[in-house]
């Protein structure tokens, strides 16, 4: 087992360490150095820890600093697909009822929290994360929003489990770049929506 299986994802948050701060600020500052002092810090186990960030009054994030695809200061937590952020919360703030949102693979739940960050219509979440590692992380997370939320670890069809769908507006925002896998997920998609359609039919005659 390497050393960051090892590495107990209950610990508590804190700040992250000055180190790994003064390598992030070399990064963005386009100093010479920053990367080989943020590998120095991982060697060293300064990035053993779990960094907590206030992103508004009533919302914060824990980021795994252990974790490479998740050594992120706060900066890089606001920035983070600013893009498809800002879509999603303009999209929602637009529909008069409330909203429930479910991120797939939501990884440590950062698109889900900076949506409710911009968004002030969501009455519920609902995240699915099967990385076991990612997971107990987005747990935390998620059970800190200031809203009804739910954490999965699974796959995407155990929402079938929890979710009345025709009952719902749902925001479905699946993370993943892999195009294959969207074309997959689509086609799913496109067929379950014909299923829960001949369904709501049935039950509106």
């Amino acid at each position: 087992m390497d050393r960051v299986s090892r590495i107990d994802n209950k610990l508590s948050a804190a700040s992250p360490p000055w180190i790994f701060s003064i390598a992030k600020w070399m990064q963005r500052m386009r100093l010479r150095g920053g990367y080989r002092l943020l590998d120095l810090a991982d060697t060293y186990g300064f990035l053993d820890r779990i960094a907590r960030y206030q992103l508004s009054d009533q919302i914060t994030i824990d980021v795994p600093l252990y974790r490479t695809a998740n050594r992120w200061d706060r900066d890089d937590v606001l920035n983070y697909d600013k893009p498809t952020v800002s879509a999603l919360a303009d999209a929602i703030n637009l529909i008069p009822e409330p909203v429930t949102f479910i991120d797939c693979g939501a990884d440590i739940g950062v698109m889900s929290i900076l949506v409710a960050v911009q968004s002030a219509n969501i009455e519920q979440f609902i995240g699915i994360e099967p990385n076991a590692a990612a997971y107990e992380i987005f747990k935390r997370n998620y059970e800190r929003l200031p809203f009804q939320s739910k954490a999965i670890h699974g796959a995407s069809a155990t929402l079938m489990v929890w979710v009345n769908w025709p009952a719902l507006i749902i925001i479905l925002m699946m993370t993943t770049q892999n195009i294959w896998f969207h074309r997959k997920v689509e086609k799913y998609l496109s067929i379950q929506l014909i299923i829960w359609v001949l369904k709501l039919v049935g039950m509106l005659r």
